[in-house]
């Protein structure tokens, strides 16, 4: 098992790390940081059904454009680099298996996806998916739901493992 706590492709610096900063500020345990990033994801993203594929989870761009739209890659990434910044997760082999949710699915596009893990002292790793928030936001019909909607808190509720 080895530290990583970001790379070229999921930086943990600069931008990244500010704004995991000034997410988690005042948040003291690791599941009350872990909750700050996922709630600040779902109130601050969107879904873009214009980005290509499962988008590309440029998150240093992401941030710096202020274009918080996307799709699951950039979305869960965005977590996770800002989940890195806080914590430097242990690389470790995930526990989450979602092959048996891509077989449900009709089409292999519509089988894609990313979802994110964080790790957290009292719990393990745990799975979360902010991005499948904002997918029922988007496309639940009637579609554009407010994050009040029930459905929505619902949802909110249901992507993040911990209680």
């Amino acid at each position: 098992m080895s530290i990583s706590c970001g790379n070229q492709a999921l930086p943990t610096d600069g931008i990244v790390q500010a704004t995991a900063s000034e997410i988690t500020n005042g948040a003291k345990t690791d599941v009350e940081k872990a909750r700050a990033i996922y709630e600040w994801i779902v109130d601050n993203t969107f879904r873009n059904p214009k980005t290509r594929g499962c988008g590309a989870g440029d998150i240093r761009f992401m941030l710096e454009a202020k274009d918080l739209g996307g799709k699951c890659a950039d979305l869960n990434a965005l977590y996770v680099g800002l989940a890195r910044a806080t914590f430097c997760i242990r690389v470790a082999k995930s526990e989450m298996d979602i092959r048996a949710s891509a077989l449900r699915q009709e089409t292999v596009p519509k089988a894609q996806h990313c979802r994110a893990e964080v790790y957290l002292a009292d719990y393990g790793w745990v799975p979360v998916d902010p991005a499948d928030v904002r997918k029922v936001v988007l496309e639940e019909p009637p579609g554009n739901r407010p994050l009040e909607d029930d459905m929505v808190k619902k949802a909110r509720a249901r992507y993040r493992s911990w209680k």
